[in-house]
């Protein structure tokens, strides 16, 4: 905390002085990636999925120059599905910024998948689906996957599941 007494500043810590001296200094400009019309990284709908798509190790770190553009990606394909599962069609919850989500139906709840799997994820190759569909592809082929849906489907259409 900080008192104030006549033109001084009195803080209860060096780490507190610290920062009031950064925060305020104009030699220190503000993060450029904060510049943008969001006011923070990234879009506060996808923040959560970006950054989990950052950090996936499997074909190294994305570099910091492109992630603000796969965000805004993102997003304009989340739009673009209409907020809808690729495959079943359902309507998605989001996760929140801290990656909550208000929704216990794994068939509702929001993740990017992969289009290829061998590449990694990237402007032109993620889809939104659900987690239970992204759990059941798993690494599965996009038409393969589709094939196995389908017949999973016509199996569903003759059984009678009254019990």
């Amino acid at each position: 905390y900080q008192v104030s007494k006549g033109k001084k500043n009195f803080f209860c810590n060096l780490s507190c002085a610290a920062s009031y001296r950064n925060r305020n200094n104009p030699n220190n400009p503000p993060d450029p990636q904060y510049g943008n019309q969001y006011g923070r990284k990234y879009p506060n709908e996808v923040s959560w999925y970006a950054t989990r798509c950052f950090k996936d190790q499997r074909f190294g770190l994305m570099e910091h120059s492109v992630r603000l553009s796969f965000a805004n990606h993102l997003l304009e394909k989340l739009k673009e599905q209409k907020g809808r599962c690729a495959f079943t069609n359902i309507s998605l919850s989001l996760r929140d910024v801290q990656g909550k989500v208000h929704e216990d139906n794994p068939f509702k709840i929001a993740s990017v998948d992969r289009i290829n799997n061998s590449l990694p994820y990237q402007e032109g190759n993620v889809q939104w689906t659900s987690v239970a569909m992204n759990f059941a592809r798993n690494r599965t082929e996009l038409e393969e996957f589709k094939e196995c849906l389908q017949e999973f489907l016509a199996a569903c259409a003759t059984q009678n599941f009254t019990t």
